[in-house]
């Protein structure tokens, strides 16, 4: 899948995570969500929300969105 695509978004795994030529990366150092209280894993989730949003708008800034749920 990663070989058919243009970007692929990595979360935190920098070195570690396959290396497909031609295809341009992002890391977002995420923390791992595992064994987390609520209150981190709902800062995770609106995180990786706020950062979905935005790549959105970078990549099809007229794309309408439906306000987030997570984000009052």
């Amino acid at each position: 899948m990663v070989a058919a695509s243009d970007l692929a978004i990595t979360l935190g795994c920098g070195e570690a995570c396959p290396y497909v030529p031609g295809v341009t990366y992002r890391d977002w150092p995420v923390d791992d969500p595992g064994g987390q209280d609520d209150a981190t894993v709902r800062r995770i989730v609106a995180d990786l929300d706020i950062r979905v949003r935005d790549l959105l708008h970078e990549l099809a800034p007229d794309f309408p969105l439906a306000p987030s749920v997570l984000i009052p």
